[in-house]
Parts: C-alpha cells; structure tokens; sequence
C-alpha cells in the first residue's frame, strides 16, 4: 500500500554513522525507514516491527519496548535494517531513494544487522546480537516475497565491530543470493 500510494517508492533508506543503523524507527523524534509505515498508518502494532526471537535475550537493544529500546523514547530501533542503497556499488551517505522496481529480486529488509554483542553508538544499555541465534534469517524481497535462509560465508563473518558500508552492501548482496 505504501508503494502504491508514493510512486512506487519504498520508504526512504536512513543511517547514522554506522552502516547497519538502517534500523532506526524514530530518530531524534522523526519517523525514519519503516517508521514511515506507522506514522501514516500502514502498519501500527508496535510488536510488528520486531522479530519475536529478539524477546528471548535480556539484554537486546533490537527487541520491542525494552530498557535501552524504549517504545516511547524520541529514538527507537527496529529489528528489520534495510538494505543500503548502493549506486555503481558505491554505499549511500546518510539517505536515499529506491524505487522498488529496482529491488524485485533483492533484498529490501532483513532480520540480519551484521554484528554479534555490539554495544556503543549510543548504545549504552544492552547488545544487539544476531536473531534465531545466528541459525538463519528472514529476508524482505522488493516482490513482497519474505524468506529464510542459513547464513552464508559472508553472513557468518561476524563480530562486534560495526562493518563498513561496502562490507554491509556485500552482505545484503549476498542474502540476495542465498537459497
């Protein structure tokens, strides 16, 4: 519905520093990313903006209305980062624009963030760690289809220290690809 009613356009891609931070539902008391589906009306249940594995750890920044990740804080991660948008293979800045005619066969959002104990960024409370256990992930296709594949040889490549924005793009170009 969202693509529909904006030009076939999906939300606008939005970062902070780091390139996994595509997760932000609210920054700074702005709706940003999927935050553009609940501010008008698309999707409203907050939960529905989490991936339920992400309740089972104490200390998950990723997880719906717990301590470092509250509902009603002016800055709210999700569990679903987007993709980086990428032109000629080079990394967006902090914002951009994709058409989803573009990303049919690509994945547009995913429960996959590319670190494992990560704490910093304004993180100061908790970790953000890999869902299901680093077992496998959900991936959000431009066609609307959602599936799960086992990491990859990138994929399983993680630690706690943030990926660049190249690295990121590999990442996601690999969940592309990935049975």
């Amino acid at each position: 519905m969202y693509i529909n009613d904006n030009a076939d356009r999906l939300p606008t891609v939005y970062r902070t520093a780091s390139a996994f931070t595509t997760y932000w539902l609210r920054y700074n008391g702005d709706f940003k990313n999927l935050g553009l589906l609940l501010t008008n009306a698309y999707v409203i249940p907050g939960k529905s903006y989490y991936c339920l594995s992400r309740e089972s750890r104490r200390d998950e920044v990723l997880a719906y209305d717990v301590p470092g990740n509250e509902w009603t804080n002016d800055s709210v991660r999700v569990s679903y980062p987007a993709r980086l948008v990428d032109t000629d293979n080079v990394p967006m800045g902090t914002t951009a624009e994709w058409k989803v005619q573009d990303f049919v066969k690509k994945v547009v959002y995913s429960d996959f963030v590319g670190v494992v104990g990560f704490q910093g960024g304004g993180i100061g409370q908790g970790y953000i760690y890999p869902v299901h256990d680093g077992q496998g992930y959900n991936r959000l296709f431009g066609d609307g289809s959602v599936r799960w594949t086992k990491p990859g040889i990138l994929t399983r490549q993680i630690s706690a220290t943030a990926a660049s924005p190249v690295r990121q793009m590999q990442y996601f170009q690999e969940l592309d690809s990935l049975p």
